[in-house]
């Protein structure tokens, strides 16, 4: 089951598979962070991010226009799909 945790300040772990079947769960998840500065998801326990779960970060992200949220710590594989969907260079700033 994904989760969902406070790291610090303005910081939140996610961890986890960020995939179709816990893309409803994870845009609830993210809908309770109250953003007032940039914003950094630490995702080194996300087990998987599949087009669905990377959509709803996207979606997050673009709610969110003032600010930045970055994406740190990132898996190997889950940095892989940021790469093969074209989404790296708006999360992980490469």
């Amino acid at each position: 089951m994904l989760k969902l945790e406070k790291t610090g300040p303005d910081s939140f772990g996610l961890s986890g598979p960020a995939t179709i079947g816990q893309a409803i769960r994870l845009k609830d998840l993210l809908s309770h962070i109250v953003i007032n500065s940039d914003l950094e998801l630490e995702l080194s326990g996300l087990s998987d991010l599949d087009t669905a779960g990377a959509q709803v970060l996207l979606a997050f992200r673009r709610s969110h226009p003032s600010r930045s949220i970055r994406l740190i710590n990132c898996p190997e594989a889950v940095r892989e799909n940021l790469r093969l969907l074209g989404l790296e260079a708006d999360f992980l700033g490469a």
